[in-house]
């Protein structure tokens, strides 16, 4: 079945970085049912280990960040990815795998700081547990 989205703010799919400027992630599961776990991974299209994975995770809300390093005092400021673009190219394509096993639905927000320009707000809800959704996003340097 298909994940229906909710778009608070229309997924940009990518954005041009800075020196000094980086893209924060913000997944915040909507409906997750007490003592129930999430499974999501974030990865890069070409390195072999994903940047970040969580299986049975259980926080509200996870953070993580691409490009210059964010200020110490951003949550979860330590999961930070340089972006790492193939020779010869100036984009790093980012793919986020959702799985709906036992959540519902999620919140994806991004956004470019330091403006603090949102570039996504989007609600993913899955019609059944089985769904699973790939996000994908690309940073440029």
């Amino acid at each position: 079945m298909p994940v229906q989205l909710t778009d608070n703010i229309p997924p940009a799919g990518g954005a041009q970085i800075a020196p000094g400027e980086f893209v924060a992630f913000a997944l915040e599961p909507q409906q997750l049912p007490g003592g129930a776990n999430l499974t999501f991974a974030f990865v890069c299209e070409h390195r072999f280990k994903p940047p970040l994975l969580e299986l049975n995770a259980r926080l509200p809300i996870y953070h993580w960040y691409v490009g210059s390093p964010p200020p110490p005092d951003m949550p979860d400021a330590s999961h930070h990815f340089a972006p790492d673009p193939l020779p010869g190219q100036k984009t790093d394509d980012y793919t986020l795998g959702l799985l709906f096993t036992h959540c519902s639905a999620y919140r994806l927000r991004i956004t470019l700081f330091p403006q603090r320009q949102p570039l996504m707000d989007t609600v993913y809800h899955a019609q059944a547990p089985t769904d699973h959704e790939s996000v994908i996003f690309t940073v440029g340097t």
